[in-house]
C-alpha cells in the first residue's frame, strides 16, 4: 500500500508519530481446552521495517493471559491482508509475562495504511 501524503509532509526532518490504525485480535475457537489459533491484524500509519541483518523490528502483544503454551517459538502463518506475504519471521511466547513478540523478517516491512 502506498503511503498517503498530507500537508506539511515535505517539511525537513519531519518524523511522524507511529500508531496502529487497525489492531484486531481474534481466535478460531471460543471453547476451553480446544485447539485454537490467534489471528492478529495490524496496520500502522508508518511502515515498520527490519533493516539489514543486524537490526530487528517487531511487534509485541501483551496481556495474553490464559494462553497455555510453554515458552518458546510458535508456528506462524503469514497469510494476511492483501496477500502481503511472509512479513513475520518468528513469534516468541513468554508465558510468565503473557507476552508474544512477532519479529519482522529482514528486508520486509509492515506496510502503512
Amino acid at each position: 500500500a502506498a503511503m498517503r501524503s498530507a500537508p506539511g509532509d515535505a517539511a525537513p526532518l519531519l518524523v511522524k508519530t507511529a500508531s496502529f490504525t487497525v489492531k484486531k485480535v481474534g481466535q478460531s475457537s471460543p471453547y476451553i481446552s480446544a485447539s485454537n489459533q490467534l489471528r492478529v491484524t495490524l496496520m500502522t500509519n508508518v511502515g515498520i521495517q527490519a533493516v539489514g541483518s543486524d537490526l530487528t523490528a517487531g511487534v509485541t502483544l501483551t496481556g495474553l493471559s490464559g494462553f497455555t503454551n510453554a515458552d518458546g517459538d510458535l508456528t506462524i502463518d503469514n497469510r494476511g491482508y492483501n496477500s502481503v506475504g511472509d512479513i513475520f519471521s518468528k513469534a516468541t511466547w513468554n508465558k510468565a509475562e503473557a507476552r508474544l513478540v512477532l519479529s519482522i523478517a529482514a528486508g520486509k516491512q509492515l506496510q502503512a495504511s
